[in-house]
């Protein structure tokens, strides 16, 4: 995305407040592509001497949860996966079941037969968590083992900061936090990763916990080279003649508009046929442009959004007005925290991440998709289609839009 460097278990779900195990940890139908320097760097992680808290950071679609999957799957990791999606953190007994669900065949399903299906209070969870940590032997004496080592994967985890909204829940919350630093930092049990697309999350969890105990990583897009790669071998193939002629050898082209997001180039491909290569008719920067225009006008936001974020909009359309400049305007395209919120005040840039305007990079670890990248937070649209959408729009005159 923007400049870029030349060049086995899946989720567990509640159902009918039982719990259902899937059996295999990925689609063997699907080719994983390229990120292998993020693979190596995230087999290192993972296997540190002292297990730690990683927090895997990066925009939606970027690729983070099939990147850990295939980390794990390649090494002597046996998983523990909870998905958030699932709403596995809104109630105690949903959490109190993911974790049985996980954890059970280390206790040789033993923890599910005392289970039964009543429900779960605070004190149960912390009763089950004491449990787990109490059987797990140390990190170092696993790693001394022929066994697969246990490692706990928890998807889209921004989620679980829902328990904190009743009483009862705002105890799970602490109690689950401290567990984690507990298993990690303190007994040396296993790593943990935590994966979200929520830029804020970071913030919220180094509140919570010792900063030095969470390390940070940011997914982002693929490089501009392996983007290529990705277009011409793997994306063109699965189309039609007529297609792959009239695209084949375009992608500086194509790529101003999609970025080197997996995702977003595939769209772009599998629509092909509807726009025509009018990129003003490809689905995604529609989408973008639509929610611009929304921005412009905060206060007509709709009660969904404010239902979703908690809080209405702090900003106003002359700060969403400078805010599109300075990214449009900068080198880069993306803008130092620091000098936005000079520009328009930190609540106003906090309130813009929320709503998903903008995507705040905590660090530069394992940053593929930015030349020389700053050593400081920085901000850039969700995706490169929402740049076009925002260049688009400072071109329109101010009497038709603004």
């Amino acid at each position: 995305m923007f400049v870029t460097k030349p060049l086995r278990r899946l989720p567990t779900a509640l159902k009918n407040n039982r719990v259902v195990r899937f059996t295999t940890f990925s689609d063997p139908g699907k080719t994983f592509f390229s990120r292998k320097r993020e693979l190596i760097e995230f087999k290192k992680v993972f296997n540190y001497e002292v297990p730690r808290i990683n927090v895997i950071l990066g925009p939606p679609n970027t690729g983070k949860t099939t990147l850990v999957r295939e980390v794990v799957s390649r090494d002597n990791f046996k998983p523990l996966f909870i998905d958030c999606r699932g709403g596995h953190f809104n109630t105690p007994t949903c959490l109190y079941n993911s974790l049985i669900c996980q954890f059970d065949s280390f206790f040789n399903y033993e923890l599910s037969e005392r289970n039964g299906y009543s429900e779960k209070t605070a004190k149960d969870i912390i009763e089950l968590l004491n449990t787990i940590g109490d059987f797990f032997l140390s990190w170092s004496s696993w790693k001394g083992q022929n066994e697969q080592l246990p490692i706990l994967i928890i998807d889209e985890v921004n989620k679980f900061s829902q328990l904190g909204s009743s009483k009862e829940g705002e105890i799970i919350l602490v109690s689950f936090l401290d567990w984690l630093v507990k298993i990690t930092k303190q007994d040396k049990k296993f790593p943990i990763v935590l994966i979200t697309s929520d830029s804020l999350f970071l913030d919220w969890i180094t509140q919570m916990l010792d900063i030095s105990h969470v390390t940070p990583y940011v997914v982002g897009d693929l490089s501009r080279d392996e983007a290529e790669e990705f277009f011409e071998k793997h994306v063109l193939p699965r189309h039609d003649s007529k297609v792959r002629k009239e695209l084949e050898g375009k992608f500086n082209h194509i790529s101003e508009f999609t970025g080197t997001r997996m995702f977003i180039i595939n769209q772009f491909v599998d629509e092909y046929e509807i726009h025509k290569g009018d990129f003003e008719k490809f689905s995604v920067y529609q989408q973008e442009y639509d929610r611009l225009i929304c921005g412009l006008y905060p206060e007509d936001l709709n009660l969904a959004n404010l239902a979703r974020n908690t809080h209405a909009p702090l900003w106003n359309k002359s700060d969403f007005i400078e805010t599109i400049k300075a990214i449009v305007e900068s080198h880069k395209k993306i803008i130092l925290e620091h000098d936005l919120v000079k520009l328009i005040g930190k609540s106003k840039v906090d309130s813009l991440l929320k709503y998903k305007f903008l995507y705040k990079r905590p660090t530069n670890n394992f940053v593929n998709d930015i030349i020389n990248p700053p050593n400081k937070p920085i901000l850039t649209p969700m995706n490169q289609p929402s740049m076009y959408a925002m260049k688009n729009l400072l071109k329109r005159k101010y009497s038709e839009i603004f």
